[in-house]
């Protein structure tokens, strides 16, 4: 989270204002800011620059809109994040994701099932690396787009419900309930890995032993 300094303040009253130089600055300080929430939520890096692009563009167009009674950051990820749910709705993987949720929410679903929706058309070995190193995130990366968004806006950004709710023009009730849908999910896929990360703890003690014996 940046914080807004005095020097920040004159960058955005600058961007406001028209002028050249200090929009330039102030896209260059929130630039990775950006990023870095689209990267959360497409988990794409390729994306997450064409819309950090597609959002600062937007941010632009839509300058006189902006209530300064807000933080800049969070208009910020107000915009981001709507821009990459747009992507995600157009790319048209969500609903698969909301099908396959609903499953494992009625408790069906294995880990195969699960293992195909983390990486795209890579082979098992990156797949397995991957699976183990990053778990936590790819299974925020499983959610659906809207409960995805809120976990990263409260849990990443550090933001209230009461922020959230501005961000995404939602209810407080509605954003607690994302989060706690959302974690409930997260707990039901990972207790599908467990199986699974006991076996590789298994495999590397064993291999610890032999090293120690030979």
């Amino acid at each position: 989270m940046i914080i807004e300094t005095q020097e920040t303040k004159q960058l955005i009253e600058g961007f406001f204002n028209g002028e050249d130089d200090k929009t330039n600055a102030l896209i260059s300080l929130y630039y990775k800011f950006v990023y870095y929430n689209c990267l959360r939520i497409t988990r794409d890096a390729d994306a997450a620059q064409d819309l950090t692009q597609d959002s600062f563009v937007r941010v632009y167009k839509y300058r006189e809109t902006y209530d300064k009674k807000y933080k800049f950051s969070n208009w910020l990820l107000k915009i981001s994040s709507n821009v990459c749910m747009d992507f995600l709705r157009q790319r048209g993987k969500d609903r698969v994701k909301v099908l396959y949720i609903e499953a494992i929410e009625a408790g069906a679903g294995s880990i195969n099932d699960l293992k195909k929706f983390l990486i795209d058309e890579k082979a098992e070995i990156e797949m397995n690396e991957k699976f183990e190193k990053n778990l936590l995130k790819d299974l925020i990366g499983l959610l659906p787009a809207i409960y995805r968004v809120t976990v990263i806006l409260k849990y990443y950004n550090d933001l209230k419900y009461e922020e959230i709710s501005k961000i995404l023009n939602i209810p407080v009730g509605t954003a607690k309930f994302r989060i706690n849908r959302a974690i409930g999910i997260i707990t039901k896929l990972f207790a599908l890995t467990a199986e699974r990360r006991t076996r590789i703890a298994e495999t590397a003690n064993r291999q610890k032993i032999n090293k120690g014996s030979e």
